[in-house]
């Protein structure tokens, strides 16, 4: 019974844990995202790829 409860727990804690890096790593790109967009010189260089991909994506 300790051993099934004490997997338990782990189980658990490695899924909480698991969500918690991965809704930083969301965060952490939004920011970044938002980041490059507003900054003129190097938001510039990432909207053109991001529209050159779009574009792509579109004539296909």
């Amino acid at each position: 019974m300790i051993e099934v409860t004490e997997t338990g727990a782990v189980t658990i804690a490695g899924v909480y844990a698991g969500v918690v890096v991965l809704s930083t790593v969301i965060v952490l790109l939004g920011l970044v995202v938002l980041a490059c967009h507003y900054s003129p010189g190097f938001g510039g260089k990432v909207d053109r790829l991001i529209g050159r991909f779009l574009n792509d994506e579109e004539d296909r």
